[in-house]
């Protein structure tokens, strides 16, 4: 859980600004092109997949959100080449949710305890992400004290159903 909190802390802080990451200016007709389409399915079904992990951010981050928006946007008013490009990003959807979904099964299958942890950090590192500030306002405040009693609320439901298994 530390780790996987950890990486979604260290992605939101340092943003696309700071990792300077833009692939979005490498698309052309080669291998490169591939590859990058092909990563981009990849990285937009993992945040389709694994909770706590946007797509949109990890399309940000390597520049291919905008691509991906102009592609979605308006699917049958593309020139002929962006609809090649539409190819490889869906079979990157495709190998992407195979393998993911098997791998995901494994180790919640094998590793459940490792596999549960790493998912709630990295859905409490991207709640930096949702909500930036914390105020001490009365919205604030009831935010906290309502976080609070949906923890001892999980909790106490987990306890019950384990007593009955």
């Amino acid at each position: 859980m530390l780790i996987s909190f950890i990486i979604s802390i260290a992605l939101f802080v340092l943003g696309k600004e700071k990792l300077n990451i833009d692939f979005s200016n490498q698309l052309d007709s080669g291998l490169i092109s591939f590859g990058l389409l092909f990563l981009t399915g990849f990285l937009f079904i993992s945040g389709k997949i694994i909770p706590g992990i946007s797509s949109s951010f990890l399309l940000m981050l390597i520049g291919m959100y905008q691509f991906l928006l102009n592609v979605l946007n308006n699917p049958f008013g593309l020139p002929k080449n962006e609809y090649m490009q539409f190819i490889p990003f869906s079979l990157g959807v495709v190998v992407g949710a195979a393998i993911l979904i098997k791998m995901i099964r494994y180790l919640l299958k094998n590793k459940f305890s490792a596999t549960y942890s790493a998912i709630i950090g990295f859905v409490i590192g991207s709640i930096s992400a949702i909500y930036p500030g914390i105020t001490f306002d009365f919205h604030g405040i009831i935010s906290i004290i309502l976080f609070a009693l949906g923890i001892i609320l999980s909790y106490f439901i987990s306890l019950t159903t384990s007593k009955k298994h």
